[in-house]
């Protein structure tokens, strides 16, 4: 009686744990398709923050530039003797920020191309592909030959885009890794 008791309460737990992820997949699924969530929205953001990566470097290069060319227009001899410390450690965090310009335009450069058109146009295709494969279940019905023709390629679009978002996901991976010097 005892196993059967323990049979069932992780049988529970094993339901719980198939059932929940299903529900949160459901739920999101809805937010989709009642548009109050928007892919496209959130595709848009992912590739304006990212194009913003080298723009943001720059300007952070630029200001210790600046602050640089002011201290440089004062003679030394005249400053107080705590400055040139500040200003051996301005250079070298200048120096840091020309190797860190360069490793973000490589690493933006290795990306640019996944993250603006690869990752948006698979998302905008496994939209697309739901919306053919949701129109797909409305017809079978009336017309299972071309239902199953929409069902089918939507599913097909599917599975291609996910393959891509994966190679894209492990070119990021790769970048990221050559960052770090792994």
């Amino acid at each position: 009686m005892k196993n059967v008791g323990k049979r069932a309460k992780g049988f529970d737990s094993i339901i719980k744990d198939i059932v929940n992820p299903l529900r949160s997949a459901i739920d999101f699924f809805k937010k989709i398709i009642t548009g109050t969530l928007s892919i496209k929205n959130v595709f848009q953001n992912f590739v304006k923050e990212f194009e913003a990566i080298p723009a943001k470097i720059a300007n952070l290069r630029s200001d210790a530039m600046r602050f640089m060319d002011k201290i440089g227009l004062i003679d030394e001899t005249q400053l107080p003797p705590f400055i040139k410390p500040v200003k051996n450690l301005i250079d070298q965090v200048q120096n840091k920020l020309n190797t860190v310009k360069s490793d973000i335009m490589g690493f933006d450069n290795k990306l640019v191309q996944t993250i603006a058109i690869k990752i948006p146009d698979s998302g905008r295709r496994i939209f697309n592909s739901i919306k053919d494969v949701i129109e797909g279940f409305m017809i079978i019905t009336k017309d299972p030959k071309t239902a199953l023709a929409a069902i089918g390629k939507g599913a097909v679009q599917i599975y291609m885009s996910i393959l891509t978002l994966i190679e894209a996901k492990n070119t990021i991976q790769e970048a990221i890794n050559s960052m770090n010097g792994n």
